[in-house]
């Protein structure tokens, strides 16, 4: 194998990682927050955004990015080049949308009056988001294996 190669594997990984991380939260976690009485839905999800800056996910985001940075600069092959493309797009997603809307929750009263509002407005829009940027990530990771194969 060569660097490029190598390289592309690791990134495939890391954006696959990643991806699989988004993933639960769309096909399960936030439907059954939506589900859970809302100050503990709030109480839950503020828990979590405390907990995932750790470093489990915080080496997977950064180490991946990292990774395709180079292997995009070392590729020739286009399929490389948007895999890691569309991995830097779902971390891009992840600190431009979803960190500053989670810094927001974690201001929230979970016991307060606007709770409820306060949960809709973050619940809904997050989840779109979150979307798209499992879509991003999983696609990249795709896009990667598929020109390992050609």
């Amino acid at each position: 194998m060569t660097t490029t190669e190598i390289l592309t594997v690791l990134t495939a990984l890391g954006a696959a990682t990643f991806g699989g991380a988004l993933f639960a939260f769309s096909a399960f976690v936030m439907h059954a927050l939506d589900r859970t009485p809302t100050r503990a839905a709030i109480e839950a999800m503020q828990q979590m955004n405390l907990s995932a800056p750790r470093a489990p996910l915080v080496v997977v985001m950064l180490g991946t990015t990292g990774l395709a940075v180079a292997t995009a600069v070392l590729a020739r092959s286009p399929l490389v080049i948007a895999g890691c493309a569309a991995f830097i797009a779902s971390i891009a997603i992840t600190g431009l949308f979803h960190i500053p809307r989670n810094n927001a929750l974690a201001d929230v009263d979970a016991a307060g009056p606007d709770a409820a509002a306060a949960w809709t407005a973050y619940s809904v829009p997050w989840q779109r988001g979150n979307h798209v940027r499992t879509a991003a990530a999983l696609g990249g990771a795709l896009l990667l294996m598929v020109s390992l194969v050609g």
